[in-house]
């Protein structure tokens, strides 16, 4: 079973299902070796027709830029829409769910920062984004564009590290806003939200009054509770 697995792996064929099925599946491609080629073959026409982002980028390209992480949004690549759709279209499993928390994680300001590095024809997009439900901790993910197209990517999340994940939608998210509206939709600072503190909140609202007046209260509610 473990040979038919390894097999299956070395082709591109999942290895899930029942270890019947696997088998079955093992026997085929070893008795008719030419649907792993023609397999291959139209993967990778697929892929190129569509664009579909699938590779993996090594982070050890990031960690040896030497350049400066420039943070002027003009010198951000353009991406569209249309682009997006491309690769939400391709059936990655739980491409919906990763587009609708990279979207989430977008729309409620949770990108600290994002500048780019030009390298020759590539330019690398970098972000730093918190997690859905907590601040203290931020993931960083990079894409890599070659010739304005994304090719790879990379993030520190567990999802990230293999697959395409929500931090890095969230950064073609905020391409699509910048290239509609100029401006960046980041991380609000406190400064830059409005002040509370002459709002009355619910604490405020309640009057003052002497201690021995509460406890008064407390005696006689507690006397008519025992009847």
């Amino acid at each position: 079973m473990e040979s038919d697995k390894a097999f299956l792996c070395s082709i591109g064929q999942k290895v899930s299902r029942t270890n019947d099925e696997i088998m079955k599946r093992a026997t085929l491609f070893r008795k008719y070796p030419e649907l792993s080629k023609r397999y291959f073959a139209k993967k990778i026409k697929w892929n190129s027709d569509r664009h579909i982002f699938r590779r993996r980028l090594d982070y050890d390209e990031v960690l040896h830029l030497t350049g400066i992480w420039a943070a002027s949004l003009n010198l951000l690549p353009p991406f569209t829409q249309h682009q997006l759709d491309h690769y939400v279209s391709a059936k990655i499993p739980g491409s919906r769910n990763i587009l609708q928390k990279g979207y989430s994680s977008f729309k409620s300001r949770k990108m600290v920062t994002i500048r780019s590095q030009q390298c020759g024809e590539n330019v690398y997009v970098r972000a730093y984004v918190h997690k859905s439900y907590s601040n203290m901790i931020t993931r960083r993910a990079v894409v890599k564009f070659i010739h304005g197209v994304p090719s790879s990517s990379c993030c520190t999340c567990l999802v990230g590290k293999s697959v395409l994940c929500s931090h890095v939608i969230a950064i073609f998210f905020q391409l699509i806003y910048i290239a509609k509206n100029g401006s960046a939709l980041l991380e609000q600072q406190c400064t830059d939200l409005p002040m509370r503190w002459h709002k009355h909140t619910r604490k405020s609202c309640i009057l003052m009054q002497p201690i021995t007046d509460i406890q008064e209260y407390m005696e006689i509610k507690k006397w008519t509770k025992l009847g």
